[in-house]
């Protein structure tokens, strides 16, 4: 309440600034708006079209409106305008995941994990065993990859299968 406060001070003050509106944007989609984050998003990047963070959180938006395909475009010119920005990365790793395109998300998490370890397939204990599952389908389409095989023996660790977890990432 406090940061939306003070944006729409700052939007009061200089509603030309695309940044601004961007960040105003950005929490109301962080309070659950996406929808109306949008339209902050759509107007601070005409004023201000080079900045990489604006695209990043107008794809997230649009992912939290179930419009991952949408997303894409977003997230990539984001990661085209900024390559080292983790929650970029990790925000086009959703959206691919979203679609189905496990494989493709994998990389990404990837890249987002190693530019900051906080990012994982899944951090939520009520969604280990559908992460889990979503990580068996991978592995049954694509048996050599690393990632999935990782990912799940994280998976498995967090529910305290050290014999599963131990497997998968020796794997």
């Amino acid at each position: 309440a406090a940061a939306m406060e003070a944006a729409e001070r700052s939007v009061d003050l200089k509603a030309d600034c695309g940044w601004i509106l961007i960040w105003r944007g950005e929490i109301k989609r962080m309070l659950g708006d996406a929808k109306g984050a949008l339209f902050d998003f759509d107007r601070g990047l005409t004023l201000d079209p080079d900045y990489e963070l604006g695209y990043a959180w107008r794809g997230g938006a649009k992912r939290a409106l179930g419009r991952a395909q949408e997303a894409l475009p977003d997230l990539s010119l984001a990661g085209e305008l900024n390559r080292e920005h983790a929650g970029t990365l990790h925000e086009h790793s959703l959206s691919l995941r979203q679609l189905g395109r496990t494989g493709e998300a994998l990389v990404k998490l990837e890249a987002a994990h190693r530019l900051d370890p906080k990012y994982a397939w899944c951090s939520k204990p009520e969604q280990f065993a559908a992460s889990t599952a979503e990580l068996d389908e991978e592995i049954r389409r694509h048996p050599r990859n690393a990632w999935a095989w990782a990912w799940r023996g994280e998976a498995k660790l967090r529910i305290l299968d050290y014999r599963g977890a131990k497997a998968d990432l020796d794997r």
